[in-house]
């Protein structure tokens, strides 16, 4: 548990110390997840089915799943998984489809709301699957453990963050320029987007580590 009190390097220190873990004890998952992904992605950008809305609906799914096999290959492999429990694949696609819809709006209104809640919501999926809570509750238990570490956990989204805008970037210049081969545009910028996925995964999976124990009442915004 850290306290919203240490000292923010430490805490930042703390968040890359665990998701470095994270990502080395399911490396060969995390690893296949980019490649496949990464494979998929650009063999449909290349096609040109990215434009069809069967092929966005194929990549989205398989993106779906794929990264819920990789969030509970992470737990797993960090002993962080509830044992007792099923696959849950249904409250991991509500919980996607709620937080996702949130930020969105949020993002849409005025930016900020958006960003303050994917960084009080990073950790939730571990409460989703680490700690077999409901989705609902999940947010919650989120948000309050998140209270008091805001600025530490945004200082140390920044890779995740960096890899996203990179891959997003790479993507538009090889939807828009004519002086680079866009096919191999379209291959760096999946990779880069899927090793955000990978990073940005072990990164919430971190914070939930860390903070799923600390004490408090639960926020009322979500009562």
């Amino acid at each position: 548990m850290l306290h919203p009190d240490s000292p923010l390097s430490v805490r930042v220190q703390a968040f890359f110390a665990m998701t470095g873990a994270i990502i080395a004890k399911s490396a060969l998952p995390s690893g296949l997840y980019v490649v496949g992904m990464s494979a998929l992605g650009s063999g449909i950008d290349i096609s040109g089915l990215a434009d069809e809305a069967s092929g966005n609906l194929a990549l989205n799914v398989a993106t779906l799943v794929a990264g819920f096999f990789l969030s509970r290959t992470m737990l797993s492999g960090s002993g962080m998984l509830a044992v007792a429990g099923g696959a849950r694949f249904g409250a991991y696609f509500g919980l996607s489809i709620l937080s996702g819809l949130g930020i969105i709006l949020g993002f849409v209104l005025l930016v900020l709301p958006g960003i303050f809640l994917l960084i009080r919501w990073l950790p939730a999926f571990g409460f989703l699957l680490g700690s077999e809570e409901s989705v609902s509750r999940s947010l919650r238990l989120s948000w309050e453990r998140t209270r008091g570490h805001f600025w530490a956990i945004l200082v140390g989204a920044a890779l995740p963050i960096l890899l996203l805008a990179a891959g997003g970037t790479i993507y538009f210049v090889a939807l828009t320029s004519e002086l680079f081969s866009s096919n191999a545009l379209f291959v760096v910028a999946n990779i880069a987007l899927y090793t955000f996925t990978v990073v940005g995964s072990a990164y919430g999976f971190a914070i939930y580590a860390l903070l799923k124990d600390d004490a408090g009442e639960l926020s009322g915004v979500f009562v």
